[in-house]
């Protein structure tokens, strides 16, 4: 399996990125919107995808 391969340094890296990735993106809702509205928490494939996006531009730039 991949996951075994990958240094813990690498997925501890990757796991903080991907928490305040998806925090950034809910604060900045918040203030567009002006109130904390749980209706954003709800997960959704557009945002799974675009937050994969972000990790394997991450992992490819050579950043971890």
């Amino acid at each position: 399996m991949f996951i075994k391969h990958l240094p813990k340094k690498m997925l501890l890296l990757s796991l903080g990125d991907a928490i305040l990735i998806s925090l950034a993106y809910f604060l900045s809702l918040s203030v567009r919107f002006g109130a904390i509205r749980w209706a954003f928490v709800q997960p959704s494939w557009p945002g799974a995808l675009i937050l994969g996006i972000y990790l394997l531009t991450f992992y490819l730039a050579d950043l971890y």
